[in-house]
């Protein structure tokens, strides 16, 4: 784990750091354990499955895991607009998980940028396919990995999506829920974001103003 790479992508995250290229955070949301996700040990936000491992000399993959997205503290959502009606929705913070067997769970810092976004009626959807980020452990037990957009397999190009529409969510159609699809899983298994979501107050516009430079992602792909 990189913890200078973590702190300086938490602080572009949070504060404005006065580059050239300012943006505005339009929306921005807390997100949330989802109920209903296909695995029922426990609510989580993320399925990852086949962690890569390394523990007291033993190595190989988790299999079937499960990351909260709400027990090692906020992970947030931003919208955020660059001007000319080009969108990034950003997620970010602490995630807490491991095995679906509950053993071994560890922490970790995800940081997911995308940027090829179109506003829909209920919210917004994404495109990007490719590396959009980094799933960062803080210890040494798992390997850090890139993390990669993929297709939502319906032949729509949609790679994430965060609607008010109540997905999955019994009786409800207009609570948030985000939902990604991401690369790197094997047959019989499943790396996704399913999460629900709550919204937080939008700072007033000078505060809302960050530097883009300070996200610190990797790699982008624009429109």
């Amino acid at each position: 784990m990189n913890r200078i790479t973590t702190t300086i992508l938490l602080a572009g995250l949070v504060a404005g750091t006065g580059a050239a290229s300012a943006s505005t955070v339009i929306a921005e949301f807390k997100l949330l354990d989802h109920p209903d996700g296909s695995l029922t040990h426990r609510d989580y936000g993320l399925r990852y499955d086949n962690l890569s491992f390394d523990l007291e000399g033993a190595r190989g993959t988790t299999g079937r895991a499960t990351m909260s997205v709400e027990d090692a503290g906020d992970f947030l959502l931003r919208v955020i607009d660059n001007g000319g009606g080009d969108l990034d929705i950003v997620i970010s913070g602490m995630i807490l998980g491991g095995p679906e067997d509950g053993s071994n769970e560890t922490i970790a810092f995800v940081t997911n940028t995308y940027s090829d976004v179109m506003a829909v009626e209920d919210g917004w959807v994404a495109f990007d396919l490719g590396v959009i980020g980094m799933i960062d452990f803080l210890d040494d037990s798992y390997n850090d990995e890139e993390m990669t957009a993929r297709e939502n397999g319906s032949g729509d190009g949609i790679s994430f999506q965060f609607r008010a529409n109540g997905h999955r969510l019994t009786g409800d159609d207009t609570s948030w829920v985000a939902r990604g699809w991401l690369g790197g899983y094997q047959p019989g298994y499943t790396r996704d974001w399913l999460t629900g979501a709550t919204e937080l107050q939008v700072p007033a516009p000078g505060a809302a103003v960050i530097g883009m430079a300070g996200l610190g992602f990797i790699a982008r792909r624009r429109r």
